[in-house]
């Protein structure tokens, strides 16, 4: 089964949601409606995000872009411009996707090696944003240049940015980038040592970059905090990634949270899959549990008595799914199955008798009353709690299935 009929039945689980939703009580109604939402806008409306940087010549935005994505997948050169007529660039490793605008640096006089037909950077940035706004808007400067000519730059993200905004219905947040802190003094010492001087000048030069920035005050509404980096790194010839002991990047991590943050939802998914850091696998993974847990409370409440069973086991199904794939998983049933039946047999049992302990509480207490689906409703969502905690101890945290399973257990035991 591809990867895309995989989507289709987790999509379909999120449509069989909403066929429930008149059988939930009103004042639930609108919570449990509100997170199929954000799942199906995650799931449904998935697609790669779409990340455009802008800055001058020599500002290191393909030194960023390789230093992001753990690889050489952009040249850089050091005297003549190499990004050409800035179209977007498909990255695409271990089947994880992003979409990257490298563009010319502004305020270049020099034609660049690749090719380019506009006559100005400025124009061959608006050509692009018209057709394909992006996501997010790095704004690179580097360490040594925040106070040098820096008007020609923030006029041309100011027009640049109007433009996307007149066309889309989101504007994009600009994150501002200050890149090569290494190169402040004193130059000798990296990053990573933590020197108070340097650790000073590269606060100061971020500080002076953000003043440049909040002055503009049609800017400030779309400003994120800003981020300095290094971005330097040697990379091997052959396999392209960073050799071992020549990785010199610094606050690169710090960078892809705020830009994740930033993205919008339906961005998230592959993002996160591209991005290594746990932090942000966890947030996107536990934001999906949750979702998926108040779903599933509410879908419990209903007066119909084992004919929500399906409607449940797919949800559940579908949220291990979407959890393993965010961790770097395909998505697939087959995971979330495997993952299931790995807690042990009597974990599946457990699971199909407080389904069905559910559903016997309905019809004691009477199909309908608040007692039974207040019950019912608690007893689904922390079953689908655990389940879920499982997924993502498994897949987010690499945890073996053993620590896994023991974990199951004990909260299930307790719930």
């Amino acid at each position: 089964m591809s990867k895309d009929d995989e989507f289709d039945l987790v999509r379909e689980s999120i449509k069989q949601l909403i066929d429930r939703l008149d059988g939930v009580p009103k004042p639930l109604r609108k919570l449990v409606q509100d997170n199929v939402d954000i799942l199906y806008t995650l799931v449904h409306d998935h697609r790669v995000p779409r990340v455009m940087l802008l800055g001058r010549r020599g500002s290191g935005k393909s030194m960023l872009v390789n230093a992001f994505l753990g690889a050489e997948v952009r040249p850089t050169v050091s005297v003549h411009s190499t990004t050409g007529s800035a179209p977007w660039e498909s990255y695409e490793r271990d089947g994880r996707r992003m979409e990257i605008l490298d563009t010319r640096g502004v305020q270049e006089s020099s034609k660049p090696v690749e090719s380019d037909s506009a006559a100005s950077p400025l124009e061959s940035l608006m050509a692009v944003v018209r057709r394909t706004p992006p996501d997010v808007i790095l704004f690179v400067v580097t360490a040594t240049d925040v106070d040098v000519a820096m008007e020609g730059d923030l006029d041309a993200l100011v027009r640049v940015h109007q433009e996307i905004s007149r066309l889309s219905d989101r504007p994009p947040t600009i994150i501002p980038v200050l890149t090569k802190g290494d190169r402040l003094d004193p130059n000798d010492v990296p990053m990573s040592e933590g020197d108070p001087e340097k650790s000073a000048n590269v606060t100061a030069a971020t500080e002076t970059l953000f003043r440049h920035l909040k002055a503009v005050s049609y800017l400030t509404p779309f400003l994120a905090d800003p981020v300095p980096t290094v971005a330097n790194v040697a990379y091997d010839s052959v396999t392209k990634l960073p050799k071992h002991g020549h990785d010199y990047r610094w606050n690169i991590g710090r960078l892809t949270t705020v830009m994740f943050e930033h993205l919008p939802d339906e961005a998230k998914l592959e993002f996160a899959r591209l991005e290594n850091l746990t932090q942000v696998r966890r947030k996107l993974a536990g934001r999906v549990v949750n979702s998926t847990v108040a779903i599933c409370g509410g879908v419990g409440y209903q007066p119909i008595p084992i004919v929500d069973l399906p409607v449940l086991t797919g949800i559940q199904i579908a949220m291990v799914m979407v959890v393993g794939y965010i961790g770097g998983a395909e998505m697939s049933v087959r995971a979330a199955r495997d993952l299931i039946g790995a807690l042990g047999v009597n974990v599946v049992a457990g699971m199909a008798f407080r389904q069905l302990a559910r559903s016997m509480i309905k019809l004691i207490r009477g199909a309908g009353t608040v007692a039974g689906g207040a019950v019912s409703g608690s007893v689904a969502a922390s079953g689908t709690k655990a389940i879920g905690a499982a997924a993502i101890s498994y897949f987010i945290d690499g945890n073996n299935i053993e620590k896994v399973r023991d974990a199951y257990r004990r909260r299930a035991g307790n719930d």
